[in-house]
């Protein structure tokens, strides 16, 4: 089930100790670690609120909106805002290393599509 198609592990091997996709790794590491950060001390910073500090969290903010509803609320807008940033970040750096170590390994497109296709 876990076996490649077309491709030996060698050339996997090099393809993955190339600098291109050490570098890739290591940004979107570092990206998903970050955008994780920001989105549990988002979600645990609400519940902690919620549960702590009830009294504020009944505070109306807006006719019968009260600020724990509100920072719900804002609680998606952060998430979806990390979601898209991610999404962009993707596209336009990502995807572009990933395409640079494909083409550095000397993987031909249809072989790396073969693979992965296989691979799922």
């Amino acid at each position: 089930m876990n076996e490649m198609v077309g491709l030996g592990q060698v050339t996997w091997r090099r393809a993955c100790e190339g600098p291109t996709f050490v570098a890739l790794k290591a940004q979107r590491s570092r990206t998903v670690w970050v955008l994780m950060a920001i989105a549990l001390t988002s979600h645990l910073g609400l519940s902690i609120l919620c549960g702590f500090f009830r009294a504020l969290m009944g505070t109306k903010v807006l006719g019968p909106l009260n600020l724990g509803y509100t920072l719900i609320l804002a609680d998606y807008v952060v998430v979806w805002t990390l979601g898209v940033y991610y999404l962009n970040r993707s596209a336009t750096t990502f995807d572009v290393l990933a395409s640079t170590s494909i083409k550095e390994s000397g993987v031909s497109s249809s072989e790396s599509s073969n693979v992965t296709g296989a691979s799922l």
